[in-house]
């Protein structure tokens, strides 16, 4: 349900403004609307022309680039991207070597995202138009070394949207349900309330938060 509605919020169309949600919240995303096909009626390869094809005549196919591509959600939104798109216009990225199967299912490459450089050749040389920025370290590892925690939550943040904003990329970041924090109200939890989180993960995202709303009113 949660990649659904994720799938569903940040890529149905190009003109999605910041707003602040309880669990799942995001910054900036303006996606093209979802072409829906069927492989069933043709082969795979029929299909994938096809797809091309209709896209092309409607609309241009976003190129979409997903950073911290191995983690929780990256392949599972990739396999919904890439079926909803064309295969190849769906790039995962990652720092650690990537599995066969991940390898067969559609582009991959290296990158860092604290190497401004190297996902700067990597947005110019593929031509992208979507960032989907998941690359962050989790509360586990996070409150084990908050350092490093602090300049991948962080530095690799201000690295993504300096480069959406250089190159007018449509960008989505999600937050967390650990930006709240126990002094929050719950049951429900307002959009706007007190954030006041007990881990740098929790912490990197109100401060991802915050850069958010500075992007869109400096936008606006």
């Amino acid at each position: 349900m949660l990649l659904q509605n994720l799938t569903r919020n940040a890529l149905r169309h190009y003109n999605v403004r910041c707003n602040r949600l309880n669990a799942l919240r995001h910054y900036y995303v303006r996606c093209n609307r979802l072409y829906s096909g069927g492989p069933q009626l043709f082969g795979q390869n029929q299909v994938n022309e096809n797809k091309q094809e209709v896209l092309s005549q409607s609309q241009e196919i976003p190129r979409i680039l997903i950073t911290g591509g191995l983690g929780q959600l990256g392949s599972m939104l990739a396999r919904k991207l890439r079926a909803k798109y064309y295969p190849e216009s769906v790039i995962l990225s990652d720092i650690v070597k990537p599995s066969k199967e991940i390898l067969k299912s559609g582009p991959y490459m290296y990158a860092d995202i604290l190497d401004f450089k190297n996902l700067q050749e990597l947005i110019v040389n593929q031509q992208i138009d979507v960032l989907i920025h998941f690359s962050a370290l989790l509360s586990a590892v996070g409150e084990q070394n908050i350092p490093l925690a602090m300049r991948v939550n962080i530095e690799g943040l201000h690295n993504v949207l300096e480069l959406a904003k250089q190159y007018q990329l449509k960008l989505f970041v999600p937050s967390t349900i650990g930006a709240f924090g126990p002094d929050s109200p719950r049951n429900p939890t307002p959009d706007i309330t007190i954030q006041r989180p007990r881990t740098i993960y929790g912490v990197s995202k109100v401060h991802g938060e915050l850069m958010g709303e500075v992007c869109i009113f400096s936008i606006a």
